[in-house]
């Protein structure tokens, strides 16, 4: 990060002739409760905290940006280092989460630094609030077609003030390599490809596609499949539970619904053939049409079968309601937890730079006794 800022600082004079810099900032109160049916898994945990970001683009292509957020766990917290929102000691959290140079020629964009990347298997998690970070090299071509080539060297926690070369599945040796593209629809069609290279963990291939097309006066038919497969396991990713980096992957899903006016109907059923797990893979969260949305849980290891049923609706002044329920099946249940069942619902509302979200999951399992419920606040004001 002291690189990052010298060599910003050494390339200010560049910048004298610059387009109006990008600011942003938030604050935000967020707080968090798990109840388990094993209380050393209870916490209860508030954060009260913003971010500042700047970007600023030169009128030669070349730019920097740099983000910085705090937030203090709130007092009356309970075991805050048990949840999402803190980190292992329960310690409030202040750090530099981006601090990057960027070169654009057109739709070209080069990034080199601590930054956000959006792929399938390696991404800032949607879900949680503080997002994973990378240190990484990234080129992205953003038009009709868009093309991610990148290479990552560490990345951070989103609840962790430093980066290191840890993943969710083991420690790089060698980084992470990606590239992948996404196509535009044709006859109503979108697809995406990606590959993955991380020596001493896995390789990995994702292909997903999805169609929309209109049935009737404001209806439209929803479908899409989606495939993972893993591969060169081994290194340090191997672990005595053979989760995320000691065997292979080899997931299936499809999924089919339907659209009208603000309301929207899913069904999705997934399996993976494979003997490891799906879960946070490279870092950040896969993008899988049969995750839970907030609860890790088991949906990895020993062929899980997964049914998911997803409703959507869209109000007309910023106000959204969401609710999945999914059933997951084991073939065996020596690795895992159990079958179990979880509901998931959200209520969102949003006007202009102003954000409110309630959220819940709550996930029962039949027979191992790690029953809990997930709840989760957000107010975010922005500016």
């Amino acid at each position: 990060m002291r690189m990052v800022l010298l060599l910003s600082l050494t390339l200010l004079p560049l910048f004298a002739e610059t387009q109006a810099p990008r600011y942003w900032g938030e604050l935000f109160l967020l707080g968090e409760q798990v109840s388990h049916e094993n209380p050393l898994l209870e916490s209860k945990t508030g954060l009260l905290g913003g971010r500042l970001g700047m970007e600023a683009m030169g009128e030669t292509g070349l730019g920097l940006g740099l983000e910085m957020v705090a937030a203090d766990v709130l007092e009356g917290s309970e075991y805050p280092e048990r949840g999402s929102l803190s980190d292992a000691e329960g310690r409030s959290l202040s750090a530099m989460t981006q601090g990057y140079l960027r070169m654009q020629d057109g739709a070209h964009y080069l990034t080199i630094g601590r930054q956000l990347i959006k792929t399938p298997l390696l991404n800032d998690d949607a879900t949680d609030y503080l997002p994973d970070v990378y240190g990484a090299a990234a080129y992205e071509h953003r038009g009709d077609w868009i093309v991610r080539l990148g290479h990552v060297s560490q990345m951070r926690p989103a609840i962790e003030g430093y980066f290191e070369t840890e993943t969710p599945s083991g420690a790089m040796e060698n980084g992470v390599d990606y590239l992948g593209w996404e196509a535009p629809p044709w006859y109503g069609i979108s697809h995406k490809l990606y590959a993955y290279r991380a020596k001493g963990l896995f390789d990995a291939l994702y292909a997903q596609a999805d169609g929309s097309w209109q049935v009737g006066s404001g209806w439209y038919l929803l479908a899409g499949m989606q495939g993972i497969h893993t591969y060169e396991n081994g290194g340090e990713g191997l672990n005595a539970f053979r989760m995320e980096g000691g065997d292979d992957i080899d997931y299936l899903a499809g999924r089919i619904g339907f659209w009208y006016e603000g309301a929207g109907l899913l069904a999705a059923y997934g399996t993976n053939r494979g003997a490891d797990g799906l879960g946070r893979m490279y870092g950040g969260r896969a993008e899988l049409f049969t995750q839970n949305l907030l609860h890790m849980a088991q949906t990895q290891m020993d062929s899980p079968k997964t049914l998911s049923l997803r409703l959507k609706l869209e109000g007309s002044k910023g106000l959204s309601l969401q609710i999945n329920h999914n059933r997951v099946r084991y073939e065996t249940v020596a690795l895992s937890l159990g079958d179990y069942t979880s509901w998931y619902a959200d209520i969102r509302y949003k006007k202009e730079s102003t954000q409110l979200v309630l959220e819940g999951e709550q996930a029962d399992f039949e027979t191992s006794g790690a029953d809990e419920t997930l709840i989760r606040f957000r107010l975010i004001q922005g500016f």
